[in-house]
């Protein structure tokens, strides 16, 4: 479990706290990500190498387990048709508009928790560095992830009963400008690869 521990201690140990309570019978390494100066995508990249396990679940600490989050999202990778699963996920017509759905299919997972199998993220080579910020780097890796194999592999999301969302501390150290601005960019990685693909929509 890759988690940002540096940035916002508080919300670090409230995390933390949650996953000891509602880790159950699932044996849980945490990685730290501490994004420093390195940005966004490198420093997943970075805790990503020092994972272990087959499941690796990229978390904000925003996110706060109330329940048994890991057993809905261990169940759902056993099934070899899904790259991907968290409990927000993300419809889209388009790949340009997205709308959040919390069970189901989705086109991508929202970077809150995303849980993927290890082997295939390195074989994407993690999150694209050039990510510096967050936004929409979620969106980037779940795409990536779903196309790696033939036929494309699912999205799903699941678990949403099992936590919640608290003040996400990147988004709100953001000037409002700037977030536009970034958000934008962002997008525009995204699309540099997978704009028009109609195949990955969901709705």
């Amino acid at each position: 479990m890759l988690v940002e521990t540096g940035a916002w201690p508080d919300d670090a140990d409230r995390f933390l706290a949650s996953l000891e309570r509602h880790r159950g019978h699932h044996s849980v390494e945490v990685v730290p990500a501490n994004q420093g100066e390195l940005g966004f995508g490198a420093t997943q990249n970075e805790a990503l190498a020092k994972a272990t396990g087959d499941v690796v679940i990229l978390v904000d600490t925003s996110l706060e387990l109330t329940g048994d989050l890991l057993s809905d999202l261990v169940g759902a990778l056993d099934d070899p048709t899904v790259g991907l699963t968290g409990p927000y996920g993300l419809t889209t017509a388009d790949l340009c508009d997205y709308e959040e759905r919390t069970a189901g299919d989705v086109a991508a997972i929202q970077g809150y928790c995303l849980a993927a199998r290890r082997a295939d993220l390195l074989a994407l080579g993690g999150v694209q560095e050039r990510f510096v910020w967050y936004r929409n780097a979620d969106i980037d890796l779940s795409l990536r992830l779903r196309t790696l194999t033939t036929p494309i592999r699912r999205a799903v999301a699941t678990g949403a009963e099992h936590c919640t969302r608290h003040v996400h501390r990147a988004w709100e150290a953001t000037p409002e400008a700037q977030r536009g601005d970034l958000s934008r960019h962002n997008m525009g990685i995204v699309h540099e690869v997978f704009f028009g693909r109609k195949d990955l929509t969901v709705l």
